[in-house]
């Protein structure tokens, strides 16, 4: 639509000019935090439909005022759904970062101690007791730093489900709330609003691939006895698995169920169902 403001001076606008002006509205406030129309102006618009019109008029204005409804409120608790899953990253990705960095010292320590003579060849000036000492200094400030140290302590294991749990929860919500918006944009057909409310997850999900790939590399360079790499790996599994993010994305089954029952839901005021709809199909697919 160009030239918006010149709508204004038509004496009547029809539901899909005054729909259009309204989302291309709050599109230009939100990317670019300015409006094209003033609150008095926006009344203007709504009243320049709204006056002697039919219900089939006021019904084709909501077509695009509750996509905006809906947005306004969802938009919030996607985004915050968004940043839980980005702290959980985090939480799990300095857990492996600093996991490894105390193995992979552990190992060079190990390495070390195997590589030095058992005997020094004058007795006097024998450096093996201070070198056991430094040695058992450094592994004890290494295994600090390690999530192994704390296997059977139940406060880091609740830390890092709860990681895991930010992750899921936050990433199926906003990829949940990404379907909605594309077909919100659907069904006013303009693009422009998927672009403007859309949450990009490729940073997040590019994380979550490489920290697939810190915990492999972190798997073969545990060290310890037989069975404290058996723990060590037990631990990994249940804590550190890997994250599939294709998982996250509801199925296009469901996506297509909740097309169909889009304008319906919007009608009853109920748009939250639509978010239910996609949950459960993601419930059961997984």
């Amino acid at each position: 639509m160009d030239n918006m403001r010149e709508y204004l001076k038509k004496e009547k606008l029809t539901p899909k000019e005054a729909g259009e002006l309204f989302i291309f509205n709050a599109i230009k406030n939100r990317t670019e935090h300015q409006s094209i129309f003033t609150d008095k102006e926006l009344i203007l618009i709504w009243d320049k439909v709204h006056n002697n019109s039919s219900a089939s008029e006021r019904e084709e204005l909501s077509k695009y005022t509750r996509p905006l409804h809906w947005l306004g409120h969802y938009s919030h608790i996607a985004q915050a759904a968004y940043q839980q899953a980005q702290s959980g990253f985090t939480r799990i990705f300095f857990k492996v970062k600093y996991s490894t960095l105390a193995e992979k010292g552990l190992r060079e320590l190990q390495d070390l101690s195997e590589s030095l003579p058992q005997k020094q060849p004058n007795k006097k000036m024998s450096l093996q007791p201070l070198t056991v000492r430094l040695s058992d200094i450094t592994y004890k400030s290494l295994s600090n730093i390690s999530s192994f140290s704390e296997m059977d302590n139940q406060n880091e294991k609740d830390f890092l489900s709860f990681g895991l749990r930010y992750i899921k929860h936050g990433c199926v919500s906003a990829e949940e709330y990404n379907v909605v918006v594309g077909l919100l944009s659907e069904l006013v057909n303009i693009p422009s609003l998927r672009q403007a409310y859309f949450i990009d997850l490729d940073i997040l999900y590019g994380g979550l691939n490489q920290l697939n790939k810190d915990v492999t590399a972190l798997r073969k360079i545990i060290v310890g006895s037989e069975e404290e790499k058996k723990k060590k790996k037990r631990f990994i599994k249940e804590f550190f698995p890997k994250i599939n993010v294709k998982e996250f994305k509801p199925i296009e089954k469901n996506i297509d169920v909740a097309r169909e029952h889009l304008v319906e839901y919007m009608k009853r005021d109920s748009p939250y169902d639509i978010i239910n709809l996609l949950r459960k199909g993601h419930e059961r697919s997984r």
